[in-house]
């Protein structure tokens, strides 16, 4: 990449410092945070929304995160219907789940990362977002991180380059430049491409158009995880409060925090060590400390309690193969089918004429073993005495950089 003459630089300090520093605040948020997988799949539901617009399609975030889940569709209306109460949506939600497809997140074994990522008729996605990746790293140079990211972005669309690839590409990069610590696929610097008169600017403006949008979907990335934080301590104090002091209703709702949604044989496994709730031993061998163990009845039982005090929502309608998640889900909740009324005998036959299978979708695996966040006993003042030094620092460069 050949070197940006001084003075666009210059004029680029301003937007990069604001950039910089938004992404650092994500960055700061991100550090330990035992929430990553449940806010992973919120923030990449609006990343896909955010790319089908930059496509010219307009998708429901709540008709995109019930299909992410598995949930049935609900069904469709009479042929005529028009407009959102029609339940069509011109193949929105199906664009939207190719791009979710891209942005699964990069793992460090390279089998799964494959296996996860899959393929589509251009052959490995994997491969491609690789490609991507590489061609961003290739000439970055001593380029200020975020600048090579948008100069990256515009080679590779100028030289016709599948956005997809580039967009889940973007995140891999900033990670391995060590400007975040986790995977943000929202940030995109869609801005700099809605429309021809964004694209046709200067290089200058264009850079910082690209430079405004990643501030503001560093800012709304974080705003998904504070809301997500909120909400999740919320339950988890009502939890505790109608529950007494060996209860485990607590830790359903960190399973809850820690995956986008779940169903109670999920839950069973994992408050059971990760082993199979329905092949659990009848008795431990003397001399040894019991294994911790649940039902998934008992589970069930759990998570109705949960959700009679408000803290869950029960997103299928169903009522068996039942999936739970927290209350700022529930939106999808309306995107579900109801239960189909009259025999059981009916129901399957639409079932089967529907090709579909008669539960929800299977929920994240959760047979990593035990979960328990308890962070409610958090000493929060240090890092709220590193927050104002960090902001301090940053009013001080602002200064600076105003001057003449």
């Amino acid at each position: 990449m050949t070197a940006l003459p001084p003075a666009l630089l210059s004029s680029l300090a301003r937007p990069l410092e604001q950039a910089a520093a938004a992404v650092a605040r994500l960055d700061g948020a991100l550090i330990g945070c035992p929430l990553l997988p449940a806010w992973h799949f919120r923030v990449r539901i609006a990343a896909a929304v955010a790319q089908a617009e930059l496509d010219g399609i307009r998708v429901d975030p709540a008709r995109l995160g019930a299909a992410a889940l598995g949930l049935r569709p609900e069904a469709p209306a009479a042929l005529g219907a028009t407009g959102p109460a029609g339940g069509r949506d011109g193949g929105a939600t199906a664009h939207a789940l190719r791009l979710l497809h891209w942005s699964a997140p990069a793992r460090s074994d390279p089998a799964a990362s494959a296996e996860a990522a899959g393929t589509d008729a251009e052959g490995p996605v994997d491969d491609r977002i690789a490609a991507a990746l590489a061609d961003l790293d290739r000439d970055a140079g001593d380029v200020p991180t975020l600048i090579a990211a948008g100069l990256g972005l515009r080679r590779w669309i100028e030289r016709g380059g599948e956005r997809p690839a580039l967009w889940a590409a973007l995140p891999r990069f900033l990670v391995q430049r060590g400007l975040l610590r986790a995977e943000c696929p929202l940030l995109l610097g869609a801005a700099s491409l809605r429309g021809r008169s964004a694209w046709e600017q200067p290089t200058g403006r264009w850079m910082a158009t690209f430079l405004d949008g990643l501030r503001a979907e560093a800012g709304q990335a974080l705003g998904l995880l504070l809301d997500l934080e909120r909400c999740w301590r919320a339950a988890r104090g009502t939890a505790e409060a109608h529950s007494r002091s060996h209860s485990r209703l607590p830790q359903v709702v960190d399973l809850l925090a820690l995956a986008p949604s779940v169903n109670p044989e999920g839950v069973a496994r994992a408050l059971s060590g990760g082993r199979d709730p329905r092949r659990l031993s009848p008795a431990e061998p003397a001399g040894t400390a019991p294994l911790p163990s649940c039902s998934p009845r008992g589970a069930g039982k759990m998570l109705e309690k949960l959700e009679a005090l408000g803290l869950v929502v029960e997103l299928s309608g169903r009522g068996t193969h039942k999936l739970y998640a927290l209350t700022d889900l529930a939106p999808l909740r309306l995107q579900s089918a109801r239960p189909l009324t009259g025999r059981r005998s009916q129901g399957r036959t639409h079932a089967a004429r529907a090709g579909t299978k008669d539960k929800a979708g299977d929920p994240a695996d959760l047979s990593w073993g035990r979960a328990r966040l308890d962070l409610s006993g958090l000493d929060t003042r240090g890092l709220d005495d590193a927050a104002a030094e960090v902001d301090a620092v940053l009013r001080r460069l602002a200064a600076r950089l105003d001057k003449p």
